[in-house]
């Protein structure tokens, strides 16, 4: 056991209450490692399962022994923005403070995670997201990404950012 005295920055992790929200539809091969790799500073984890075929909600609960999951899983398919706004709604509906949207893929590494949320605290900001430097995406997937960021450069010339649908995407409940 760890005796050490938390630092000022791990308190106000513990008082941010991060809430980490994943989607799920087709993700049994990475879904247990990103789990895995989610820091203990995050006080839940809400996957949903959008109607997956391969039942990732159904592995998650039998396989993850992590008190912090929550399954959630709708009947219908819902799609990416739907399974996404179910997360968000749960965690404001437990009144956690800080929300993370990431993918089951394991695209993105998931102990990013409150490496960007401290990030994004030591700058005062209310939203944060990072870029892939490599994706794994087929070319179909990667040419809808380059006219979607096309596209928000075009509607919003002021924000300089890369690869808009890349995660984590962290927000402030304020924000949201």
């Amino acid at each position: 056991m760890n005796s050490s005295k938390p630092t000022k920055a791990t308190n106000h992790l513990r008082e941010s209450s991060i809430a980490v929200i994943i989607p799920c539809y087709r993700e049994t091969d990475h879904i247990l490692d990103v789990l895995a790799n989610i820091g203990d500073e995050v006080k839940a984890i809400y996957v949903i399962d959008d109607a997956c075929p391969d039942l990732t909600g159904n592995l998650v609960i039998q396989k993850s022994h992590d008190p912090r999951v929550e399954v959630i899983h709708h009947s219908k398919n819902k799609g990416v923005g739907g399974a996404t706004f179910t997360g968000y709604e749960r965690a404001l509906k437990e009144g956690h403070k800080v929300f993370v949207k990431i993918d089951g893929d394991g695209q993105m590494p998931s102990g990013d995670v409150v490496r960007v949320y401290k990030l994004m605290k030591e700058n005062g900001l209310d939203l944060a997201k990072t870029y892939r430097a490599k994706r794994n995406d087929g070319s179909y997937r990667k040419l809808i990404s380059i006219v979607y960021n096309i596209l928000f450069k075009i509607m919003f010339p002021g924000i300089n950012a890369w690869d808009m649908n890349s995660k984590p995407k962290i927000m402030t409940r304020e924000f949201y």
